[in-house]
């Protein structure tokens, strides 16, 4: 499955771009992630954690970014990773690039999805797993956007934790599904806003 989000940074690419590539930095602004290992500068072990009602699903995985081109903006994110119950796994390349937008940048993420196992059944809803990625985005381009704020000495020396690095499954898939009426409503009606 392929998924597309974008998002916009008070910053110019130029500092969003190093910011990006921190990921000690930014893995807390991804709600439900965790950092566990940092192998090097590019590659790194993690833990992400959905709950939806009662059911929890909680991947650990490694991900590693590969042609990273501080020129032009762009690099890959090749991850993998497996449930820790064995329920499935999931495998995802994403390329992210990051473009001027006004006084800040917009960074557009274009994501391959692939699940197996018991888990590969939240993919078979692909206009729901589109909408779950919105509103992960959301929350962590939120999450990022007070990375940013902080004065660059402070946020240096002191990371500050993101208001939210917790993700409600139950909230989120009411918002996706809230997302995916709303807009089959305006495909209905004609309505464009």
């Amino acid at each position: 499955m392929n998924l597309t989000n974008t998002f916009v940074v008070p910053v110019p690419p130029e500092r969003a771009w190093p910011l990006l590539l921190d990921v000690e930095r930014i893995a807390p602004c991804l709600p439900g992630a965790t950092l566990t290992e940092l192998i090097d500068p590019r590659s790194f072990k993690g833990r992400a954690t959905v709950k939806v009602g009662p059911v929890a699903l909680t991947f650990d995985g490694s991900a590693k970014l590969v042609d990273v081109d501080d020129a032009a903006h762009t690099a890959r994110l090749e991850a993998r990773g497996s449930d820790a119950k064995g329920r499935g796994g999931a495998q995802a390349k994403a390329r992210f690039a990051l473009v001027p937008e006004g006084s800040g940048t917009r960074v557009t993420v274009d994501t391959h999805l692939v699940m197996n196992g018991a888990v590969a059944q939240y993919g078979r809803a692909s206009g729901l797993m589109q909408e779950v990625a919105n509103q992960l985005v959301t929350q962590f381009a939120t999450n990022l956007a007070a990375q940013l704020d902080q004065a660059p000495d402070a946020a240096a020396s002191s990371p500050v934790a993101p208001a939210v690095n917790t993700i409600s499954g139950m909230r989120l898939i009411g918002a996706s599904l809230r997302a995916i009426v709303v807009r089959w409503f305006r495909r209905l009606t004609g309505s464009g806003s």
